[in-house]
């Protein structure tokens, strides 16, 4: 399966790939208010939706981004880093 992030709606970026820790597909979604801000993770685009950390991960330094090509620039960037550093560990 070949990895799919895009811009689905305005400040909405949806990720579809095989997580490489459980080799499963997953579709995620990721958005961020219309003014910018901290990026979050979720279908409801409300404040019940979590926050997403360096990584994509729930701890850490929370994202930010201004717009939605921010938005889908900062993804493309952290799921790169998430790829990484799942290749360390079953390196290590």
């Amino acid at each position: 399966m070949k990895t799919t992030i895009r811009l689905t709606s305005d400040c909405e970026v949806t990720l579809t790939a095989v997580d490489p820790y459980t080799d499963e597909l997953r579709t995620r979604v990721f958005w961020v208010p219309t003014r910018g801000g901290y990026v979050r993770e979720g279908t409801e685009h409300s404040a019940e939706d979590a926050q997403v950390c360096a990584g994509l991960s729930r701890h850490g330094v929370t994202l930010t981004a201004d717009n939605s090509e921010d938005l889908l620039r900062t993804i493309r960037g952290e799921w790169a880093l998430y790829r990484r550093e799942a290749l360390k560990e079953f390196r290590a």
